[in-house]
Protein backbone atom coordinates (compact mmCIF):
# COMPACT_ATOMS: atom_id res chain seq x y z
CA UNK A 1 0.00 0.00 0.00
CA UNK A 2 1.22 3.50 -0.77
CA UNK A 3 0.77 6.42 1.59
CA UNK A 4 3.23 8.84 0.07
CA UNK A 5 1.81 10.36 -3.09
CA UNK A 6 4.10 13.24 -3.90
CA UNK A 7 1.52 14.89 -6.12
CA UNK A 8 1.27 15.79 -9.76
CA UNK A 9 3.76 17.82 -11.71
CA UNK A 10 3.32 21.61 -11.39
CA UNK A 11 0.52 23.07 -13.48
CA UNK A 12 -0.83 19.67 -14.43
CA UNK A 13 2.12 18.99 -16.75
CA UNK A 14 3.07 15.44 -17.67
CA UNK A 15 5.26 13.77 -15.01
CA UNK A 16 8.97 14.11 -15.67
CA UNK A 17 10.56 10.84 -16.76
CA UNK A 18 13.43 9.81 -14.44
CA UNK A 19 16.90 9.92 -15.98
CA UNK A 20 17.50 6.26 -15.09
CA UNK A 21 14.79 5.23 -17.59
CA UNK A 22 15.97 7.50 -20.42
CA UNK A 23 16.96 4.58 -22.67
CA UNK A 24 14.18 2.20 -21.60
CA UNK A 25 10.86 2.01 -23.42
CA UNK A 26 8.09 1.11 -20.99
CA UNK A 27 5.02 -0.76 -22.19
CA UNK A 28 1.55 -1.62 -20.90
CA UNK A 29 1.72 -4.80 -18.84
CA UNK A 30 5.21 -4.20 -17.47
CA UNK A 31 5.30 -5.33 -13.85
CA UNK A 32 7.02 -3.51 -11.00
CA UNK A 33 7.96 -4.01 -7.37
CA UNK A 34 9.04 -1.07 -5.23
CA UNK A 35 10.25 -0.45 -1.70
CA UNK A 36 7.55 1.22 0.34
CA UNK A 37 7.07 2.67 3.79
CA UNK A 38 4.44 2.81 6.50
CA UNK A 39 2.62 0.42 8.81
CA UNK A 40 1.21 -1.79 6.06
CA UNK A 41 4.58 -2.05 4.30
CA UNK A 42 6.21 -3.04 7.60
CA UNK A 43 3.63 -5.79 8.08
CA UNK A 44 4.24 -7.06 4.56
CA UNK A 45 7.99 -7.05 5.12
CA UNK A 46 7.65 -9.08 8.33
CA UNK A 47 5.48 -11.67 6.55
CA UNK A 48 7.90 -11.87 3.61
CA UNK A 49 11.03 -12.28 5.72
CA UNK A 50 9.34 -15.03 7.71
CA UNK A 51 9.06 -17.13 4.53
CA UNK A 52 11.86 -15.77 2.34
CA UNK A 53 13.92 -18.54 0.71
CA UNK A 54 16.94 -16.26 0.27
CA UNK A 55 16.61 -14.36 3.59
CA UNK A 56 16.17 -11.13 1.64
CA UNK A 57 13.18 -8.82 1.35
CA UNK A 58 13.54 -5.45 -0.36
CA UNK A 59 10.23 -4.76 -2.05
CA UNK A 60 6.91 -4.41 -0.24
CA UNK A 61 4.61 -3.12 -2.98
CA UNK A 62 3.85 -4.22 -6.55
CA UNK A 63 1.97 -2.69 -9.46
CA UNK A 64 1.37 -2.82 -13.21
CA UNK A 65 2.08 -0.23 -15.86
CA UNK A 66 -0.73 0.65 -18.25
CA UNK A 67 1.22 2.85 -20.68
CA UNK A 68 4.73 4.07 -21.54
CA UNK A 69 4.30 7.21 -19.45
CA UNK A 70 4.39 5.47 -16.06
CA UNK A 71 0.65 5.23 -15.44
CA UNK A 72 -0.23 2.38 -13.09
CA UNK A 73 -2.95 -0.01 -12.03
CA UNK A 74 -2.30 -1.00 -8.42
CA UNK A 75 -3.81 -2.01 -5.12
CA UNK A 76 -3.32 0.85 -2.65
CA UNK A 77 -6.16 1.88 -0.32
CA UNK A 78 -8.25 0.78 -3.27
CA UNK A 79 -7.30 -0.67 -6.64
CA UNK A 80 -6.57 2.59 -8.42
CA UNK A 81 -4.48 4.37 -11.03
CA UNK A 82 -1.50 6.62 -10.27
CA UNK A 83 1.77 7.56 -11.93
CA UNK A 84 4.98 5.90 -10.76
CA UNK A 85 7.13 8.87 -11.76
CA UNK A 86 5.21 11.01 -9.26
CA UNK A 87 4.63 8.50 -6.48
CA UNK A 88 7.75 6.34 -6.34
CA UNK A 89 10.57 8.66 -7.39
CA UNK A 90 13.60 8.19 -5.16
CA UNK A 91 12.74 4.61 -4.19
CA UNK A 92 14.34 1.34 -5.19
CA UNK A 93 12.35 -0.42 -7.89
CA UNK A 94 12.49 -3.41 -10.19
CA UNK A 95 10.71 -3.25 -13.56
CA UNK A 96 10.20 -6.45 -15.54
CA UNK A 97 8.40 -7.56 -18.66
CA UNK A 98 6.73 -10.93 -19.27
CA UNK A 99 8.16 -11.95 -22.64
CA UNK A 100 6.95 -15.50 -23.19
CA UNK A 101 4.17 -17.71 -21.92
CA UNK A 102 4.87 -21.00 -20.17
CA UNK A 103 4.80 -22.83 -23.52
CA UNK A 104 7.57 -20.61 -24.88
CA UNK A 105 5.37 -18.46 -27.15
CA UNK A 106 5.90 -14.71 -27.36
CA UNK A 107 3.31 -12.70 -25.46
CA UNK A 108 1.50 -10.28 -27.77
CA UNK A 109 0.34 -6.72 -27.16
CA UNK A 110 -3.23 -7.94 -27.70
CA UNK A 111 -2.84 -10.42 -24.82
CA UNK A 112 -1.37 -7.74 -22.56
CA UNK A 113 -4.14 -5.22 -23.23
CA UNK A 114 -6.83 -7.89 -22.80
CA UNK A 115 -5.37 -8.88 -19.41
CA UNK A 116 -5.28 -5.27 -18.20
CA UNK A 117 -8.89 -4.84 -19.29
CA UNK A 118 -9.95 -7.91 -17.30
CA UNK A 119 -8.07 -6.75 -14.18
CA UNK A 120 -9.60 -3.28 -14.35
CA UNK A 121 -13.10 -4.67 -14.85
CA UNK A 122 -12.82 -7.18 -12.00
CA UNK A 123 -10.81 -5.23 -9.42
CA UNK A 124 -10.59 -1.47 -10.01
CA UNK A 125 -12.17 0.40 -7.11
CA UNK A 126 -12.02 -2.53 -4.69
CA UNK A 127 -10.91 -1.76 -1.14
CA UNK A 128 -7.46 -3.15 -0.28
CA UNK A 129 -7.90 -6.42 1.67
CA UNK A 130 -5.78 -5.48 4.70
CA UNK A 131 -7.18 -8.47 6.59
CA UNK A 132 -5.33 -10.84 4.22
CA UNK A 133 -1.81 -9.55 4.96
CA UNK A 134 -1.30 -11.67 8.14
CA UNK A 135 -2.33 -14.76 6.15
CA UNK A 136 0.92 -14.48 4.16
CA UNK A 137 2.88 -15.55 7.24
CA UNK A 138 1.40 -19.01 6.60
CA UNK A 139 1.45 -19.30 2.78
CA UNK A 140 -1.25 -21.98 2.46
CA UNK A 141 -3.70 -19.65 4.20
CA UNK A 142 -2.90 -16.81 1.79
CA UNK A 143 -3.28 -19.17 -1.15
CA UNK A 144 -6.63 -20.60 -0.19
CA UNK A 145 -8.34 -17.82 1.77
CA UNK A 146 -8.81 -15.31 -1.02
CA UNK A 147 -12.53 -15.75 -1.68
CA UNK A 148 -11.85 -17.29 -5.07
CA UNK A 149 -9.28 -14.65 -5.98
CA UNK A 150 -11.84 -11.89 -5.62
CA UNK A 151 -9.88 -9.82 -3.09
CA UNK A 152 -6.20 -9.48 -4.01
CA UNK A 153 -3.28 -7.67 -2.44
CA UNK A 154 -0.92 -5.70 -4.70
CA UNK A 155 1.44 -8.52 -5.67
CA UNK A 156 -1.40 -10.96 -6.26
CA UNK A 157 -2.85 -8.47 -8.75
CA UNK A 158 0.41 -8.52 -10.74
CA UNK A 159 0.61 -12.32 -10.44
CA UNK A 160 -2.92 -12.57 -11.83
CA UNK A 161 -1.81 -10.40 -14.75
CA UNK A 162 1.04 -12.84 -15.40
CA UNK A 163 -1.41 -15.74 -15.28
CA UNK A 164 -3.81 -14.05 -17.70
CA UNK A 165 -1.06 -13.56 -20.30
CA UNK A 166 0.18 -17.13 -19.77
CA UNK A 167 3.48 -16.26 -18.07
CA UNK A 168 2.64 -17.79 -14.70
CA UNK A 169 0.70 -20.69 -13.22
CA UNK A 170 -2.83 -20.10 -11.98
CA UNK A 171 -2.05 -19.99 -8.25
CA UNK A 172 -1.68 -16.21 -8.00
CA UNK A 173 -3.20 -15.93 -4.53
CA UNK A 174 -0.42 -15.97 -1.96
CA UNK A 175 2.18 -14.22 -4.14
CA UNK A 176 4.16 -11.52 -2.31
CA UNK A 177 6.24 -8.63 -3.71
CA UNK A 178 9.34 -10.59 -2.69
CA UNK A 179 8.10 -13.65 -4.61
CA UNK A 180 7.44 -11.56 -7.70
CA UNK A 181 10.86 -9.86 -7.61
CA UNK A 182 12.54 -13.26 -7.31
CA UNK A 183 10.51 -14.53 -10.27
CA UNK A 184 11.58 -11.57 -12.41
CA UNK A 185 15.24 -12.27 -11.72
CA UNK A 186 15.12 -16.05 -12.07
CA UNK A 187 12.44 -17.01 -14.56
CA UNK A 188 13.58 -17.17 -18.18
CA UNK A 189 10.31 -15.86 -19.57
CA UNK A 190 10.79 -12.47 -17.87
CA UNK A 191 13.18 -9.68 -18.81
CA UNK A 192 14.32 -7.27 -16.09
CA UNK A 193 14.31 -3.81 -17.66
CA UNK A 194 15.69 -1.94 -14.66
CA UNK A 195 16.55 -2.46 -11.02
CA UNK A 196 17.79 0.42 -8.94
CA UNK A 197 16.66 3.77 -7.57
CA UNK A 198 14.00 5.57 -9.60
CA UNK A 199 15.67 8.95 -10.14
Amino acid sequence: MNRHNKGAAPGGAAPVRPECLRDITLRPGDECCVENYGIVATGIDIAQKFNSKDNESTYTHAFLLTDRHGSTLEACKTVCRQNMFEVYRGRKIIIARPMMDLAGNNITRKQILAALEVLAAEHEGQVYPFWRIPLHIIPPLAKYVSWGGRFLVCSELTAKNAYLVGARHGQFAGATPDDRADEYRRWKNYRVLYEGVLE
